[in-house]
């Protein structure tokens, strides 16, 4: 979809700009290369958004809302733009040499912390959707399966959250931001997974029993 396309070619060029910055100041010469590529494939990926008929992207919308399909899987839109995984990264750090491996373990964390954003994004939309669906829906039935499928995507968020710990833990750069300082940290992580666990674990069990999908206590 086109606002999926739009964020990621805006991602990578973000990601172009610190790699390229890296390079600059450490003076790494394989660092520029990397960067400009990245910076090719963000702007590509934006051009062919902006590139493709509104008429093409609003009926793979409707059809995507009338199959109740979300979004295609991240891994599968990685794969698709030509990207590489986190098992080719780890292949790439065991073959380093070793005196370089600190500093690749921080570009890796890096974008470890970049593709967990992108996820995270993701499912903010995707749940924006559903309650908008859920919001429209009259039968009890199919609000009951919108439900679940947003348990199913707050479970998937939360698991993101987790593994996006330890990269904050390891590179106390991640997660700051200089106008509100930290807002991925450890701290806020944890409290956004227990304000997520309190929406599956009470403000939609409640939900269901106003539409009487199940009984009250």
């Amino acid at each position: 979809m086109r606002w999926i396309r739009l964020s990621l070619g805006l991602v990578l060029a973000v990601t172009a700009g610190i790699v390229l910055g890296y390079g600059w100041l450490d003076g790494d010469a394989l660092l520029s290369p990397l960067g400009t590529m990245t910076l090719i494939l963000g702007v590509l990926t934006a051009l062919s958004a902006l590139l493709t008929p509104r008429r093409v992207d609003r009926e793979a919308d409707t059809a995507t809302r009338r199959n109740g399909a979300g979004a295609p899987p991240l891994g599968e839109m990685l794969v698709n733009y030509g990207l590489i995984t986190e098992a080719d990264l780890e292949r790439a750090l065991e073959q380093t040499p070793v005196a370089k491996r600190p500093a690749l373990e921080e570009m890796i964390g890096l974008g470890r912390f970049v593709l967990y954003s992108i996820r995270t994004t993701i499912h903010m939309k995707q749940w924006w959707l559903l309650k908008q669906e859920l919001w429209c829906e009259s039968d009890p039935a199919r609000a009951g399966e919108i439900l679940a499928r947003m348990v199913a995507l707050a479970e998937e968020e939360i698991a993101n959250a987790e593994a996006t710990i330890p990269l904050v833990e390891a590179d106390s750069r991640l997660g700051w931001e200089p106008t509100m300082e930290y807002m991925a940290d450890r701290a806020h992580l944890e409290w956004k997974i227990a304000v997520t666990r309190r929406v599956i674990e009470h403000e939609i069990p409640d939900y269901r029993r106003s539409l009487g999908l199940t009984q009250g206590p």
